[in-house]
């Protein structure tokens, strides 16, 4: 949050439109509690109000945080190309097919390659490891747009809890779409923002 409001500040906002999507999802939920203040309006897109742990077991984990440390971040991408479809919401299978798996798998290596191995770890913990702020949603009070995929599963129950724990929170399901409706479904999406931008103006 800290690095969030020194960013505020070096572009001189004293209020903006935010938007968070998954961990930063739940940085954006955080500062808006922090700095209501900063705050003209918030979107909360596949994201939790609490911790969300990632089902890998410690040893796995731990193999993990050791190949990337050595290798780098992008070193998971071999094992990711390799999951099997049945593991792969249609949504994820859908861009990959749209994209072509040249340049999807290739926008994944540069963004996992512009990822520090130090920060990686630190963020499986904290996925699963933040404190939940579910019990402090009505203290939110700007305009706030809750957004997921249809087929993101982890998030469609705190999705859920957030719609209900925020006054007057909008809330949109994105079809055919898993974890990132931009790009997964753009024009659904384009169009959520554009609606929650009207509707706060």
């Amino acid at each position: 949050m800290a690095d969030l409001a020194a960013a505020f500040d070096a572009l001189e906002l004293a209020r903006a439109d935010l938007l968070g999507h998954s961990l930063g999802g739940m940085v954006a939920l955080r500062f808006a509690l922090a700095h209501p203040e900063r705050v003209s309006s918030l979107v909360l897109m596949d994201t939790s109000p609490r911790p969300l742990p990632l089902p890998i077991p410690e040893p796995v984990r731990t193999a993990l945080v050791d190949l990337v440390r050595s290798q780098g971040v992008a070193a998971l991408l071999p094992g990711m190309r390799q999951r099997p479809d049945d593991q792969l919401a249609p949504a994820f299978r859908r861009s990959i097919e749209q994209m072509g798996p040249d340049a999807f798998w290739e926008r994944v290596r540069r963004k996992l390659e512009a990822m520090d191995p130090v920060a990686w770890d630190a963020l499986l913990r904290v996925l699963g490891e933040h404190e939940a702020v579910g019990h402090r949603l009505g203290e939110i009070r700007c305009p706030t747009l809750v957004m997921v995929g249809a087929q993101d599963a982890p998030f469609l129950a705190p999705a859920d809890e957030l719609e209900r724990g925020i006054a007057g929170a909008q809330r949109v399901t994105i079809e055919r779409a898993a974890h990132s409706p931009q790009l997964e479904n753009p024009p659904a999406w384009s169009a959520a923002i554009r609606a929650h931008l009207a509707r706060v103006r």
